[in-house]
């Protein structure tokens, strides 16, 4: 009975809360932007999202969605291997990873693999293209919903 308990015991404390993952997910999301030292103002322009969402987002006090953190990826221009490390601390599975998403799901992982080396890629462009084919965008205009 001992070792069975002391198993779990050991499980449960490698397990993180869903509230510490998404504070370590903060912190290295803020970290990757704090490095490319970039300002809210112009982040948003890119992410066509108003600077308070941006704020709200990176400060934590508003859960941010996978549309909104491909657009954040995208806008902040990260490298592809940052970008699995943010979907993994949040246990969410980044757009097309498997191979077999649909057309809307490999648009956006276009964009996510390119937009490093590729400057035309942006959110505004993949936005733009996501409506073309009658897909939702990964962000609204700014103004509208958010």
């Amino acid at each position: 009975m001992n070792e069975r308990y002391e198993v779990r015991t050991t499980a449960s404390i490698n397990i993180k809360s869903a509230v510490e993952r998404y504070e370590d997910f903060l912190y290295e999301l803020n970290r990757m932007i704090d490095t490319k030292k970039l300002i809210h103002k112009h982040l948003a322009l890119d992410m066509e999202i108003s600077p308070s969402a941006v704020s709200y987002y990176l400060n934590g006090d508003r859960p941010i969605t996978t549309d909104r953190l491909c657009a954040l990826c995208i806008a902040v221009r990260l490298d592809p291997h940052d970008q699995r490390v943010l979907f993994r601390k949040l246990h969410w599975r980044m757009p097309d990873s498997d191979g077999k998403g649909d057309e809307r799901e490999r648009i956006i992982r276009h964009y996510l693999d390119f937009c490093r080396k590729d400057c035309s890629l942006t959110v505004k462009r993949c936005n733009k293209e996501l409506r073309r084919k009658g897909y939702k965008p990964l962000t609204a205009k700014r103004g509208k919903s958010e």
